[in-house]
C-alpha cells in the first residue's frame, strides 16, 4: 500500500464533503472527484510521461543505509520544495530503511502537510508508518501507522447536514471504497461500523468512533482477474472524529506475499527507491505527479 492513497483518501472525504449540499449528494460527490483524480490505478500502474530515456546504474555493493537514507530524504526535500510556499508547509522523513538484495525489510516515515486557503485549511499527519517484511520462511509483509487529520468541518458542512451524516458515517465509507474495489468482486469484504455517535446537550453530534475491516480471498476473485493484483490482503482501522480536535485513524494490515510486486524481476518497493537513488527521470516523474495530485486535492478544500 502506497503512502500516498492513505493521504489522498482523507483529503477526498473531506473535499466531497465540502462540494455536497446534502447528504444525498455527499457519496455520489465521492465517487465523482475519486474519479477525477483516477487514484484506483495509481498503486497498481502510473503510466508517467516519458522524460528521455531510463537509465539504471547498477550498483556493485549496497550502498550504507545511513547514506541511503541520507540521499533518500534528500530526494524528497527536492521533490516537495516547489509545493512550499506560504499557504503550504509539506515534510516526508525516512526514519527507517533496511534492504537486502532480495526487498525491502523494514521501512518507517513520517508525513506532515498543511495548507491554508482563503475558505478553510487543513493539517494531516502520519505518524510510524512502518512497512515490515521480516527474512523469515513464511513471512507476510505488515505496515500500521496512525493517521491524523485537522479541518474546520463547520465551515462546509452545516451542523444539521453532520447530524445526519454521522450516524451512517459506515454507509458513507462503503460509498466511497466501491469505485476501488470493484474489480476484487466477491472476492473482497468491507465491514464498516459506527462504534459511537458523541453529542451535546443539544443533541447535535460532536463526534463519532468507528471500525473498519477489510480483506480479500483470492480465491474468490473473478475469473480474467490475477491474485496477484491483490497487493493489500488485509486491512484494519480504528478511527474517531471529533469537530473540535479532528480525525485520528490507527490502522494495521497484511500485505499479499504473492502479488506481481513481490516477485523477481518485478518492480517493487526496492527497485523504486533504487531508481529514486540513481535518479531515475521516469520515477522522478511519476512521484511528481502523485505529489500534484495531493496538493490539487488539499486545494479543492482549502480554496
Amino acid at each position: 500500500m502506497k503512502i500516498s492513497r492513505i493521504i489522498a483518501a482523507v483529503l477526498l472525504s473531506v473535499a466531497a464533503a465540502s462540494q455536497a449540499s446534502d447528504f444525498a449528494s455527499l457519496a455520489q460527490k465521492m465517487k465523482e472527484i475519486a474519479a477525477q483524480a483516477d487514484l484506483r490505478g495509481a498503486d497498481v500502474e502510473v503510466a508517467a510521461p516519458r522524460v528521455g530515456r531510463s537509465v539504471v546504474v547498477q550498483i556493485a555493493a549496497p550502498a550504507p543505509t545511513a547514506d541511503r537514507l541520507t540521499r533518500l530524504n534528500q530526494f524528497v526535500v527536492e521533490q516537495l520544495k516547489p509545493f512550499n510556499d506560504a499557504q503550504t508547509s509539506t515534510r516526508l522523513a525516512f526514519t527507517h530503511l533496511s534492504m537486502n538484495a532480495a526487498r525491502v525489510v523494514w521501512a518507517a516515515m513520517d508525513i506532515d502537510l498543511s495548507k491554508k486557503g482563503p475558505k478553510n485549511e487543513i493539517e494531516i499527519s502520519v505518524r510510524d508508518f512502518e512497512y515490515f517484511y521480516p527474512e523469515l520462511p513464511g513471512a507476510t509483509p505488515t505496515f500500521k501507522g496512525t493517521a491524523t487529520g485537522r479541518t474546520d468541518i463547520l465551515r462546509f458542512l452545516s451542523q444539521s447536514q453532520l447530524n445526519v451524516v454521522a450516524p451512517v458515517l459506515d454507509t458513507v465509507i462503503a460509498e466511497f471504497a466501491k469505485p476501488f474495489l470493484s474489480d476484487f468482486g466477491n472476492a473482497i469484504t468491507l465491514n464498516v461500523k459506527v462504534t459511537e455517535v458523541r453529542k451535546d446537550p443539544k443533541g447535535n453530534v460532536t463526534g463519532v468512533s468507528f471500525d473498519v475491516n477489510s480483506s480479500v480471498d483470492p480465491s474468490r476473485l473473478p475469473r480474467g482477474v490475477d491474485p496477484r493484483t491483490a497487493i493489500v490482503a488485509r486491512l484494519q482501522a480504528k478511527g474517531r472524529a471529533d469537530v473540535a480536535t479532528g480525525i485520528s485513524v490507527e490502522f494495521n494490515g497484511e500485505c499479499n506475499p504473492k502479488a506481481k510486486a513481490f516477485e523477481p524481476g518485478q518492480e517493487g518497493l526496492k527497485e523504486i527507491i533504487e531508481k529514486i537513488l540513481n535518479r531515475d527521470p521516469q520515477a522522478i516523474a511519476q512521484i511528481s505527479g502523485y505529489l500534484k495530485t495531493l496538493n490539487d486535492l488539499a486545494k479543492r478544500i482549502t480554496g
